[in-house]
């Protein structure tokens, strides 16, 4: 038994090791590669792409357009067209 309360304890630590790797090997990339230069048109292309207010207000626009093309549908007319047709055979007896 080991200190993890499972398994052989070399194995658990490299799995341990693994996970805490894969977890905060993004942050360590990130503090590594400095500040992030961007131009003026850049910044706020940027901005707009990740403000989640903008987002909302997208979203919810599109919800407006829907329900306004929705809304219009009461007033379209309706056509519904049907016929029969039928044929009577008289044999010659």
């Amino acid at each position: 038994m080991n200190i993890f309360g499972f398994g052989r304890p070399i194995r658990s630590l490299k799995a341990l090791l693994a996970a805490w790797l894969l977890l905060f090997s993004p942050l360590l990339a990130q503090a590594d590669s400095g500040p992030l230069r961007l131009g003026p048109n850049e910044a706020v292309e940027l901005a707009i792409r990740n403000n989640l207010g903008l987002e909302a207000a997208r979203v919810s626009a599109s919800s407006a357009r829907r329900a306004s093309g929705l809304s219009w549908n009461q007033f379209v007319p309706a056509l519904d067209v049907g016929g029969s047709f039928f044929r009577t055979i008289v044999s010659d007896q």
